[in-house]
């Protein structure tokens, strides 16, 4: 060990005569040979958070009023939904110092990627599994089924037939955008409204 050393010296290695199963260098790089197991189901990162109550399961939502902060979800539908408060991930990005050793709260694991446990709420109708969820609109924290064309947080693996609970849902996070159903409708009452078959009438018997 070297008080300064280079960066792609070896720290820690365990190896044997087959080869090297992990090694770390100077630099924090940890190379292996084999995928990492982890009872953890999901990829998360921290985020700085005004509320320091929020709780494993918890829908979230990009907070405007800070930089790179994270807010409880209290509206419905809302576009600005950004994960899920994670109870156990696998991997945690962004672990610097101010997050991992804050006192007194101050950042949230977030889930961003996988499987999370995910409180949710019936209000909106029926959870079955493969629906797109969103915030809830009157549970704040909750997520609840997405309508077309909502922003939505996750998938759900998992049913809710009604009230609420908790339940597993893949991280699936989506900007909102329309189905095609709706875009087809909107075109039709659009070109309704337009009565360009009028026009058409119109112009034949000018013609």
């Amino acid at each position: 060990y070297s008080a300064t050393p280079n960066p792609t010296d070896l720290m820690f290695q365990i190896a044997s005569s087959t080869g090297v199963a992990l090694k770390i260098q100077a630099n924090g790089a940890v190379y292996s040979d084999m995928a990492y197991s982890s009872t953890g189901a999901d990829y998360a990162e921290y985020f700085y958070s005004q509320y320091t109550d929020l709780m494993p399961g918890e829908t979230v939502c990009l907070d405007p009023t800070e930089p790179n902060a994270v807010k409880r979800c209290y509206r419905g539908h809302d576009n600005n939904v950004m994960g899920i408060v994670s109870s156990n991930p696998s991997i945690i990005g962004n672990a610097q110092d101010k997050a991992y050793n804050a006192k007194n709260g101050g950042y949230v694991i977030v889930g961003m990627l996988g499987q999370v446990d995910a409180l949710v709420s019936a209000e909106n109708g029926a959870i079955n599994i493969g629906d797109s969820l969103t915030s809830a609109s009157s549970t704040p924290g909750y997520a609840m089924r997405a309508d077309g064309g909502d922003s939505t947080v996750g998938v759900a693996l998992e049913p809710l037939a009604s009230g609420m609970g908790k339940i597993k849902v893949l991280i699936s996070r989506r900007n909102k955008s329309m189905a095609v159903e709706e875009v087809e409708a909107l075109v039709v009452e659009r070109i309704a409204n337009m009565k360009i078959e009028d026009q058409v009438q119109t112009m034949i018997k000018q013609a």
